[in-house]
């Protein structure tokens, strides 16, 4: 996983706009990481610092506004007032299961952690750590670092940790 990283942060390039980190999956030092991503060409990932949420797409065209998948990263605020992180997926894999809650075990920097999954009725995705427990050490392996990886989803997500602790203590939704 180490490794992995070490190779992406090696070839990172920043866009004029937002910050975001492109990868060019035709680099021929990333064969390892393009391996993970087959029939793609780029990866954009956008930090905390230069968007509200954090972003992680996969494109085939470079420069396109338009992803083939897009997962983000969200701080919010659960319907009991708790701050929560909520990972969205913005792929249609979940029609017809609108307002269902179950259960996804999704490893957060190696670690196994149980999520509840919900499908919306706009037809995303949503996650979010089950147990105060996952949800501190998620949020704990984003403070930390400088990419958080998350499997067990149809591809290996890395998110820039750029801005997180700031807009996590800056959110307020765990308020008294």
């Amino acid at each position: 996983m180490k490794k992995l990283i070490f190779i992406i942060a090696i070839a990172l390039s920043a866009s004029a706009a937002v910050q975001a980190i492109e990868v060019d999956l035709h680099n021929p030092k990333l064969s390892q990481v393009a391996a993970n991503y087959k029939g793609f060409n780029y990866i954009n990932i956008v930090g905390f610092n230069d968007s509200p949420t954090g972003y992680f797409a996969l494109y085939n065209e470079k420069g396109t506004s338009n992803p083939i998948r897009l997962w983000s990263l969200n701080i919010g605020s659960s319907t009991e007032g708790g701050q929560h992180l909520y990972l969205h997926d913005y792929g249609s894999r979940c029609a017809g299961r609108a307002n269902n809650l179950d259960n996804v075990i999704l490893k957060v920097e190696g670690r196994n952690v149980m999520f509840y999954t919900y499908c919306s009725e706009d037809k995303y995705r949503y996650y979010t750590p089950k147990t105060d427990r996952g949800g501190k050490y998620v949020v704990n392996a984003f403070s930390q670092g400088r990419f958080v990886t998350i499997e067990n989803l149809d591809y290996k997500l890395m998110f820039s940790t750029d801005g997180f602790a700031k807009a996590w203590n800056d959110f307020g939704g765990d308020a008294i």
